[in-house]
């Protein structure tokens, strides 16, 4: 037992999405999972206003990323995927569309919001001229090939 319980790997991503998800799934009606939605967009305002340059600046952005993804998994959960993706978009960490990407399709995937709208996202990011990595090409070919 000490073997299995010592042998798992599990990064830090894997422990904050389940985390998050168990956030998500513990608010258990819709009223709840509106108001958590609208208070983590006030708080990734907030974060995002606090000064620039200070020693918590990598802490802050990751904190407004976790938010981020958060509020993607609520708006998959409120049906409310095109305003969550939108908020998404414009306030997770911006070093790389590639990036945004990736983490979207894997948070959308995560909380089961199906191959459409997975797609949706995929081919307006081509459309746009962002250029997936080689795993998201493969994962598309799949879909359009069921």
């Amino acid at each position: 037992m000490l073997l299995a319980a010592t042998s798992v790997y599990i990064d830090c991503e894997s422990l904050y999405e389940e985390f998050e998800t168990a956030f998500i799934r513990a608010l258990k009606t819709r009223d709840m999972q509106e108001k958590a939605y609208g208070i983590a967009k006030v708080e990734v305002s907030r974060l995002e206003a606090l000064p620039k340059g200070r020693h918590n600046d990598y802490d802050t952005r990751r904190k407004i990323d976790e938010i981020c993804i958060t509020i993607l998994g609520l708006g998959i959960s409120l049906y409310e995927e095109d305003d969550a993706l939108a908020f998404f978009f414009q306030h997770f960490d911006k070093l790389s569309e590639e990036v945004q990407l990736y983490v979207a399709l894997k948070i959308l995937k995560h909380f089961g919001a199906g191959n459409d709208l997975w797609c949706k996202v995929y081919d307006n990011a081509i459309s746009r001229g962002i250029e997936p990595r080689e795993t998201l090409v493969s994962e598309r070919k799949a879909m359009h090939r069921d």
